[in-house]
């Protein structure tokens, strides 16, 4: 859950905030960036429908799919359009899973407080790359292979969506048994 909140900071945040970088009008891009956000609005019903595990690792799988063919579009073919369209797949992707591992670290109830220190920790590893030139290559190779590499990391995860929630330290420990047994 840790590598999972890292991973979603860093994506999220680096894409966002440098979104006049992908080679576009910086007011089209910005306006083009709060629009792809409205899409989060179908998330209960997907919560509902697919499941917690099913939703964050194709939404993870999804949005380094996405960096990665962006990082193909906007450096080898030169297309800055279809670059930023990319990117912001990836960012609606990972503001769809942000939702989803800070739905699924209060469920789990012990891992809150870790997950949110390393969704911080990913936010300030974004100072770490230079935008003056645009997105350098380096930086949408992390921003493609960290979200691949955690959606391997949710197949460890147990679904949470069909049980109930534990009231009581004793629910916590029967349903951590229950998930070894499995």
């Amino acid at each position: 859950m840790s590598y999972l909140g890292l991973t979603t900071a860093l994506t999220y945040y680096g894409i966002s905030l440098n979104m006049g970088s992908l080679g576009v009008d910086v007011y089209h891009a910005q306006f083009f960036s709060g629009l792809s956000e409205t899409p989060c609005i179908l998330l209960p019903f997907l919560l509902a429908h697919c499941g917690r595990r099913t939703l964050s690792m194709l939404s993870m799988l999804l949005s380094g799919s996405a960096c990665l063919m962006s990082l193909v579009a906007s450096h080898i073919y030169g297309d800055s359009v279809w670059g930023m369209g990319l990117a912001l797949l990836g960012k609606v992707c990972m503001l769809t899973n942000m939702f989803v591992s800070l739905l699924y670290s209060i469920e789990l109830q012990r891992c809150l407080g870790l997950v949110n220190v390393f969704h911080r920790v990913g936010s300030v590893f974004n100072t770490l790359f230079s935008f003056s030139s645009g997105i350098p290559l380096a930086a949408m190779l992390v921003y493609g292979c960290g979200p691949i590499i955690g959606s391997l990391f949710i197949l460890l995860l147990p679904e949470t969506s069909s049980g109930p929630l534990p009231d009581s330290l004793e629910d916590c420990e029967r349903q951590s048994r229950v998930h070894q047994n499995e």
